[in-house]
């Protein structure tokens, strides 16, 4: 006498390879080279000014941070490729020769993101200048935040040759992302290594 076949074993014979299939795009659509992608919202970085000290004054430039003793560096972790940026960020500023008073026009201004990003525009005529930082991606409701980030006048020398704003973890990511491995690195190690991006002129 043939016995029935078992049914209910060979749905859950079923069940269990299409939760695999399930979990195996998830993955799939989560993780790249199986690791998982980091977002960047509104909130998560900070950006300043780099400083370029003459003798015992500082001036805004590229060589050192606010304190004006510590090397100009970027917050950012060895995980870098996985962070993706959610928001849409406008740096604005009016740069002047600290000695003159004058507009300091074709000076570069460079913005350095925890990505390792770097975004480049130059100085106009009256001494403004813009940065845009387009997302690189978009969360579910497809708009992203944007910040407008206004330095104001921001006195420099012409010897200064450039400026550095440089990017750093809010405390509100660090606690939310206590895994990473967060690291400070001096601008000039990412020379080599940033990928440079030309903010569009005004």
């Amino acid at each position: 006498m043939r016995s029935k076949p078992n049914y209910n074993s060979h749905w859950l014979s079923l069940s269990a390879v299409f939760v695999l299939v399930l979990v195996t795009y998830f993955f799939s659509c989560r993780h790249d080279n199986g690791t998982r992608l980091i977002f960047l919202q509104k909130g998560s970085l900070g950006i300043g000014p780099c400083m370029k000290k003459i003798q015992d004054t500082c001036f805004f430039g590229s060589g050192f941070l606010s304190d004006c003793e510590s090397s100009c560096a970027v917050a950012t972790v060895p995980e870098f490729e996985d962070l993706r940026i959610a928001f849409e960020y406008e740096a604005t500023g009016n740069l002047v020769d600290v000695v003159s008073g004058a507009p300091v026009e074709g000076m570069e201004v460079i913005l350095i993101l925890s990505n390792r990003t770097r975004h480049m525009t130059r100085s106009h005529s009256d001494g403004s200048f813009t940065i845009t930082v387009k997302p690189d991606t978009l969360l579910d409701d497809g708009q992203p935040s944007r910040i407008e980030q206004d330095f104001g006048i921001m006195e420099t020398v012409l010897e200064g040759n450039k400026i550095i704003l440089v990017s750093d973890f809010s405390q509100e990511f660090r606690d939310s992302h206590p895994d990473l491995n967060y690291q400070l690195l001096d601008v000039s190690e990412l020379d080599n290594e940033a990928i440079n991006l030309e903010s569009p002129s005004k």
